[in-house]
């Protein structure tokens, strides 16, 4: 069994600045330490007279085309939010709130690269309480037409374990395969 991890957040306030890749504007966003069980949450600093505070959830999910948008009950949205998350759950940081002055978050270089070393510059501190995980204990599958996703039980159960296949018509494309497993401190 594995040994119990703890929440973690960021050490100190970081600050990076960019172009929305969707909306041309340039945004500028400040990340802060949370408390244990905050979770990432999203604050837009543009927006006032309304509920301006959306959280990373899965039910707040608005729309995933073209980029991932969260909305809160106000109508409040935040978009292209997932290089940043993928940095989060990629270096362990569970509770963080995210200042944006504008409608989405930076593209910066299209991947989460620059956002993992702006949380690695801020450097990370442990928290008390203990991290929540997932656990698939059975097969998970969606279909939709001709597309499939699964999410399979693992031997192993020590970080994230991804086994990707993509199958394409257009020969540029094809088949292509990809496994990574990502432990703590391999991201």
């Amino acid at each position: 069994m594995a040994a119990l991890r703890r929440q973690q957040t960021i050490a100190g306030p970081a600050v990076c600045a960019g172009v929305g890749v969707h909306s041309g504007a340039h945004v500028r966003l400040v990340l802060s330490p949370a408390p244990a069980d905050t979770g990432i949450v999203f604050v837009r600093t543009d927006v006032r007279g309304v509920d301006n505070v959306i959280r990373a959830h899965a039910d707040s999910v608005a729309d995933t085309r073209n980029a991932t948008t969260l909305r809160n009950d106000a109508g409040v949205e935040v978009a292209t939010i997932e290089h940043l998350m993928s940095a989060c759950m990629g270096l362990g940081a569970d509770n963080l709130i995210v200042e944006v002055d504008g409608p989405e978050l930076p593209i910066l270089d299209g991947s989460c690269a620059q956002f993992v070393q702006v949380l690695m510059n801020a450097g990370f501190k442990s928290l008390s309480a203990p991290q929540r995980m997932i656990r698939i204990l059975e097969p998970v599958e969606v279909h939709m037409g001709a597309k499939t996703a699964a999410l399979l039980p693992a031997e192993h159960f020590e970080g994230l374990d991804l086994d990707v296949t993509i199958r394409f018509a257009d020969p540029a494309i094809g088949v292509q395969r990809r496994r990574v497993e990502l432990a703590p401190g391999s991201f």
